[in-house]
């Protein structure tokens, strides 16, 4: 991967503070999948996203399980563990990643596996912004504890059918996003668009008081689909499994697709 100036000199800043510059700009938030350790992934691909208009990169730690991703993901995850991506080497790569990007937000996407106080102090060693795991926020007391002694945010991520405790959480949360699926189910390009349901979630999380920002992912492939939601209430869009099968493709490609959804989102 090729070099990205952060920008900027003086303090570094904090894990916080950077997240939650990159989503202070004025205009609607794109977070991009930036898969970790696939060998079929082309090098600069963090690069190609950052240069067209991606403001925070959503790291892919590989899952031994991962439940919630389609084929594309899941098949790429797979493909690094096979290539020695154990959670040792992730931080590796994440701390190489954090050196070449500078001041770019960065996210640790991961599951809840083997996780622990140890597992919070490698996190914070990897120079991440925050984590964000695929789970309910009421079933992560533990990494929420954790990673809070190591001074690393956990991030909320919802699905479509609001439990009240999860809702207390992410109305809590003092910085970041909080992630909201827009569609159920597993990651995955979709045609049909977001649930119904979406526009009715993202409101009621506004009434009861969240102020970070709202991103909404699963299914959003492309420009249309990511004007859309934003029109529905996001705040920023996660762009995943589009920006994997588009980077297999080529960096061109993938280029091309965040450029794409960039200029639909300061089109608005």
């Amino acid at each position: 991967m090729g070099e990205v100036e952060g920008g900027g000199t003086g303090r570094e800043p904090s894990p916080s503070s950077r997240l939650d510059a990159a989503l202070a700009k004025g205009r609607p938030g794109l977070v991009c999948y930036l898969p970790l350790g696939d060998p079929l992934v082309p090098e600069g691909l963090a690069t190609a996203l950052l240069e067209a208009g991606a403001d925070v990169l959503e790291v892919g730690v590989p899952a031994a399980n991962p439940r919630l991703d389609g084929p594309v993901v899941a098949d790429s995850m797979r493909r690094a563990r096979a290539a020695g991506v154990d959670r040792r080497r992730a931080v590796a790569l994440l701390a190489g990643l954090r050196e070449r990007v500078g001041a770019h937000a960065i996210v640790w996407m991961g599951y809840p596996e083997r996780l622990g106080e140890r597992w919070a102090r490698e996190v914070a060693v990897s120079g991440v912004d925050a984590v964000l795991l695929a789970e309910a926020p009421r079933r992560l007391a533990g990494p929420r504890r954790w990673l809070a002694a190591a001074g690393v945010p956990l991030l909320g991520f919802l699905d479509l059918e609001l439990d009240p405790a999860d809702v207390a959480l992410a109305s809590g949360a003092k910085s970041g996003y909080v992630m909201v699926q827009a569609v159920p189910g597993r990651t995955g390009v979709r045609l049909g668009g977001p649930d119904p349901r979406l526009p009715r979630a993202l409101a009621t999380l506004r009434r009861a008081g969240v102020q970070v920002p709202l991103a909404v992912g699963f299914g959003v492939a492309g420009a249309e689909a990511a004007r859309h939601v934003v029109e529905l209430g996001a705040d920023a869009v996660v762009i995943g499994s589009a920006v994997l099968e588009a980077a297999l493709d080529g960096l061109p490609r993938v280029s091309t697709l965040i450029a794409d959804v960039r200029r639909a989102l300061d089109a608005r």
